[in-house]
């Protein structure tokens, strides 16, 4: 009696679900003919065999056909298929397949057996791996990309398509393939993408100051996106970092502060001023200096002129200064002007005769004229009429450069009586002197006063 013969089908899980899928699978019973004998029929017993049955050991496994009484002729053979669920993963279904006959009882025959075979279907799930291998094909990896693990990669690889391709492999055997060839993916390591010019824009990027800037943000931003880890797979994304940095510095827009201009007298004192100034060649019209300033961006250097104030004079010069992010002050310092004022005593006499005025002061120690015969009124800015000037008088640019002493007759003047003679007589009355005297001494003093402002250069 011959051993039980044993077929091993490996099926993968995930492209069979039922073993009638499986291409190949079956089984065939051909009648041997007496002339040849066989393990199962002795020869010259018979010449014709009836299969009255066959039977698995397993109900899992199903037989396409199990009746009984099937004859089979001499030449003639008979195909039998199997069904059955797929086992999981990793296990395994076996069955023993009985193949019951008899021979011809009229030729004999006793001697027959009846024929069995094993089937053995062991699965398991190949689809993680194929995957894996299906994605460490079509990536065309190629080992200038890596700086290190390029052959430990094509090691697993080659493992992992052997492994794919055994239909007898195990499922331990499957799944160590699969974990080392992603394991050894994971552990390439690519050749660093070029960084030059990122290094470059970087040392610049960092070498500013954020706060000589009105909005830093848009640099700190991409900053912090450089990732010095990226390959050279990876140098689009280098690239671009570099341009948006790039843009990013191009865009930033200087912070702006102010420059204050304070105009102060010897003591310090900011200077007020009702009238007009002028400030780099702009006027500007205003009651404090200190109040004017020259707005520009941080780190510019601007050229400051002495402004100009009206009855001041600076001994200051332009000043440059550099724009800072507290801002700067730059002090200018003023001393009032002086004008000379003549004293004009309009037909008396007056000493000194000229004397000195600062700018916003008043008018101090005036002097007081004489005049024979009258009492002093005051000076005036006009000969005739006009304002009167006195010690509550501040002088201003139009300050008056000669100033009239004006009269008023005094009432109380008495003339010393003398004996002229009969022709005089006529000329002195209640001992005074007549209009007519009092005249011609009035022509006297204005010639007088004419000529004494034409030797001063004075016009009226």
């Amino acid at each position: 009696m011959p051993s039980i013969p044993t077929g091993i089908v490996y099926v993968d899980v995930s492209q069979y679900k039922n073993i009638s899928e499986i291409p190949g699978l079956m089984f065939s019973v051909t009648k041997y003919a007496s002339t040849y004998g066989s393990d199962y029929i002795p020869s010259g017993t018979c010449t014709e065999v009836t299969i009255n049955s066959i039977t698995s050991s397993n109900s899992n496994v199903k037989l396409s056909s199990t009746s009984a009484s099937l004859t089979l002729n001499q030449t003639d053979t008979k195909t039998f298929t199997f069904s059955g669920a797929v086992p999981a993963a990793g296990s395994r279904l076996e069955s023993t397949i009985t193949i019951n006959v008899t021979a011809n009882a009229s030729n004999g025959g006793s001697d027959i057996s009846h024929p069995q075979f094993k089937l053995v279907v062991s699965a398991y799930d190949k689809s993680a791996l194929r995957t894996s291998v299906t994605r460490a094909i079509t990536a065309c990896r190629q080992a200038w990309f890596y700086s290190g693990g390029w052959e430990i990669y094509q090691r697993d690889l080659e493992n992992a398509v052997a492994v794919l391709n055994n239909p007898v492999s195990t499922q331990d055997a499957i799944n160590e393939a699969n974990e080392n060839l992603n394991e050894s993916i994971a552990w390439l390591e690519y050749k660093s993408a070029d960084f030059a010019k990122l290094h470059q824009l970087y040392s610049v990027a960092t070498s500013l100051n954020p706060f000589d800037y009105q909005d830093f943000s848009a640099v700190t931003k991409v900053l912090n996106t450089i990732n010095y880890s990226q390959g050279m797979l990876q140098q689009s994304l280098v690239d671009e970092t570099c341009d948006n940095l790039r843009a990013a510095i191009d865009g930033l827009k200087p912070a702006q502060s102010k420059i204050s201009i304070r105009c102060l007298d010897v003591s310090g004192n900011t200077i007020s001023t009702n009238g007009t100034m002028v400030v780099n060649g702009e006027e500007v019209t205003g009651s404090l200096l200190s109040t004017d300033v020259i707005v520009g961006n941080v780190g510019e250097k601007v050229l400051i002129e002495v402004p100009e104030i009206i009855g001041y004079t600076s001994t200051d010069t332009k000043k440059l200064v550099t724009i800072t992010h507290e801002g700067s002050v730059v002090n200018f310092t003023y001393t009032p002007n002086t004008y000379r004022v003549i004293f004009n005593a309009n037909g008396g006499q007056v000493s000194p005769t000229t004397a000195y005025v600062t700018y916003g002061q008043t008018y101090t120690d005036l002097p007081t004229p004489t005049r024979e015969g009258y009492l002093f009124a005051g000076w005036y800015n006009k000969l005739s009429g006009g304002m009167v000037v006195n010690d509550t008088t501040k002088v201003t640019t139009s300050y008056y450069r000669t100033l009239y002493a004006h009269w008023d007759e005094d009432p109380d003047y008495q003339t010393e009586s003398v004996d002229v003679g009969a022709s005089a007589a006529g000329l002195i009355k209640d001992g005074k002197v007549t209009n007519f005297i009092n005249t011609l001494i009035s022509l006297l003093d204005k010639v007088v006063n004419f000529v004494l402002l034409k030797l001063l250069g004075i016009s009226k």
